[in-house]
């Protein structure tokens, strides 16, 4: 009885081999159909998302929210760099963060923001600790100033040289892209160390902590709240003409440069400077408005 079974299982198991054979094609084609029609079905959900920014136009914004957008330019006439240097530095390579480091006229650029009262600043460029801050101002230890710091291969913290004794002063930036390289998704990183946003967020609302909280590892969509140059943007030269006296007052100052290829960041809604898509990024977490 039980070898009858076993015969019976064995024609079975031979049958539906050989009829698989011969039809190979037909479900090799239809299974081909069907993960090309869930990959479709995924990318035209994600082109859905980022239709409905361009479909529902500009969004309120939080108006304490403002740019400073340094120029490679602006700064070079600022730091009385030799132009000559500048030219053969934008011929031989690409003008990075490093270039931004010059402690005296970071100083003073700060010192500036400082004396208009505002509630924070955050520097996006990232200064890796090769230099010796002994003897600096005291304005890089100033509460109200967020410093970038980077995650390494393994997802550890590098703090920049401004870094305080237990990092207090710094927040990890990173834009983790989707597929497809574009930046939707806020995440905070599994690290000692929060995110920029978080960091910054904390600081500009001592006076009203807020609420929102976002545990390590999780991932929110940005509530993008309109295109490049949503958030007021000022230059170098607006800060040292003193045009911006009037205005730093209660505000949020982030500070970046759109020269830097680094700080260009794809978005649901086009290249933006990473400036700005952390604006937006504080924007929803201040008031907790995540897609």
């Amino acid at each position: 009885m039980l070898e009858s079974q076993f015969r019976g299982l064995r024609f079975l198991i031979i049958k539906l081999s050989r009829w698989l054979w011969k039809t190979q094609a037909i479900w090799l084609r239809g299974s081909l159909c069907l993960a090309l029609g869930i990959g479709a079905l995924y990318l035209d959900q994600r082109g859905r998302f980022d239709q409905r920014f361009t479909m529902r136009g500009p969004q309120p914004i939080d108006s304490s929210l403002i740019i400073i957008d340094i120029r490679s330019s602006d700064w070079e006439s600022f730091n009385k760099t030799d132009r000559n240097l500048l030219r053969a530095m934008k011929e031989y390579a690409s003008i990075n963060e490093r270039f931004f480091w010059n402690p005296e006229s970071l100083e003073v650029l700060l010192k500036r923001i400082l004396v208009g009262g505002p509630k924070a600043i955050g520097v996006t460029f990232f200064f890796p600790m090769v230099d010796d801050l002994s003897g600096s101002s005291k304005v890089f230890e100033d509460e109200r100033i967020i410093w970038a710091a980077r995650l390494d291969s393994d997802d550890r913290a590098l703090l920049p040289i401004t870094a305080s004794n237990y990092g207090y002063n710094v927040g990890i930036l990173n834009y983790p892209e989707d597929e497809d390289g574009i930046y939707r998704r806020f995440t905070q990183p599994v690290s000692e160390i929060p995110h920029f946003v978080v960091r910054l967020s904390q600081v500009s609302s001592l006076d009203q902590p807020s609420q929102n909280y976002i545990i390590p590892g999780e991932s929110r969509a940005i509530n993008y709240r309109g295109g490049s140059s949503t958030y007021p943007t000022y230059t170098l030269t607006n800060l040292l003409n003193g045009d911006l006296d009037q205005v730093l007052k209660d505000k949020v100052v982030i500070i970046g440069s759109r020269d830097l290829s680094s700080q260009l960041i794809d978005t649901p809604l086009g290249q933006m400077a990473a400036a700005e898509v952390l604006a937006n990024s504080i924007d929803s977490f201040l008031h907790d408005r995540w897609i």
